[in-house]
């Protein structure tokens, strides 16, 4: 539904922040998918050298799945965050000409608002993302020299990290699907199909997260036996993150993807007639 004094067709400001924002929200969802991708072949490819009791396999696979995974989240990250904070953009822009003297409409001011929450929040998992992936080229220079307890010590601090990411992204994720999803709501006239519900998938993400970090807290105060650590993160992390999650997480993100390819194809709107007639061809008597 429309929101009274709100212009049915939004400015040339408007609609060119909402296509930049929909191509930055295509990449970042298009590197998102490339993460989830990533994230299922190390944990599955883990998985398989480990019961072939093959660690180093293991080790190297995960490794560089992972690593890639990490790189993919980060840089979609950033992406994403580009794209929220052009939401401010295009409030502004569907504002104008409707309230004069003010800066952005009221019904408008919550999506800007939002759309920067989102941006600062995802700029954030992005900063985590670099921080763990600093700990872990430290882990891969200085592993051969350190003790086994410092090694489970510096991916402990890997995990927490990034559930500490986990959950800012979980606040982002909710602040652009609110945001995203008002743009179209209140102007009808951009066409826009309602944007993908990203907050259910982040809330998924985080315990997935959470269910690989968590059995390494005991393991890290009183070692359990190999078998025991190995049930505990096939059954909290293995099913969860190595498969649920990317699934949900293609789903959201093929939606999101199609939704920000829309954005980019949105009309200008058309020139205003202007209030007199157009002046006679040069000669014309």
């Amino acid at each position: 539904m429309a929101v009274r004094n709100l212009p049915q067709s939004p400015s040339y400001a408007g609609v060119e922040a909402l296509r930049k924002a929909g191509g930055l929200v295509v990449a970042g969802s298009l590197f998102w998918l490339v993460h989830l991708g990533f994230t299922m072949a190390g944990v599955l490819l883990f998985a398989v050298y480990a019961g072939m009791n093959n660690a180093e396999g293991a080790a190297i696979a995960g490794a560089i799945l992972f690593a890639g995974a990490l790189i993919a989240a980060t840089v979609g990250a950033f992406l994403l965050a580009g794209g929220a904070f052009f939401e401010g953009a295009v409030a502004r822009g569907i504002s104008a000409g409707a309230t004069p003297g003010m800066r952005v409409h009221p019904a408008m001011g919550k999506v800007e608002q939002r759309g920067d929450r989102a941006g600062f929040c995802l700029l954030a998992f992005g900063a985590c993302g670099i921080f763990a992936g600093i700990l872990l080229v430290a882990l891969g220079d200085l592993g051969p020299t350190l003790r086994p307890g410092s090694v489970l010590g510096i991916i402990l601090g890997v995990g927490l990290v990034w559930a500490a990411a986990s959950a800012v992204f979980a606040i982002a994720a909710a602040d652009l699907t609110d945001s995203l999803d008002s743009i179209g709501r209140h102007v009808p006239s951009l066409a826009l199909r309602p944007a993908p519900n990203l907050r259910g998938y982040a809330y998924l993400y985080l315990a997935g997260t959470l269910a690989l970090i968590l059995p390494l807290l005991p393991y890290s105060l009183a070692p359990p036996s190999p078998l025991q650590t190995a049930v505990c993160f096939f059954l909290f992390g293995l099913v969860i993150q190595g498969v649920i999650v990317p699934l949900a997480g293609f789903a959201t993100f093929v939606r999101l993807t199609r939704f920000g390819l829309e954005a980019t194809r949105v009309g200008f709107p058309p020139p205003i007639p202007m209030g007199w007639p157009p002046l006679p061809p040069a000669g014309a008597k």
